[in-house]
């Protein structure tokens, strides 16, 4: 739907409940439009997501891999 709406850079994280989304930061100002994040939030409640949110860093590939990097430096 993301696609469809026009964005480029742009992917959706599913978290249990929770749908992340991260979209390139120069599509920002367009994803934060009022009716597209209506567009957007009513689509992915529609298919089960309790809760949308925007990842503020953007789209960033290998932004998985973070988290990663970040357990083996820790130990944790």
């Amino acid at each position: 739907m993301l696609r469809d709406a026009g964005f480029y850079d742009v992917r959706v994280r599913h978290h249990r409940n929770i749908a992340r989304i991260e979209v390139g930061l120069e599509e920002l100002p367009r994803f934060l439009e009022e009716e597209m994040r209506t567009l957007i939030t009513k689509a992915l409640k529609d298919i089960g997501y309790a809760h949308v949110t925007l990842d503020l860093q953007g789209y960033r590939r290998g932004s998985t891999n973070e988290i990663l990097v970040k357990t083996k430096e820790t130990g944790a």
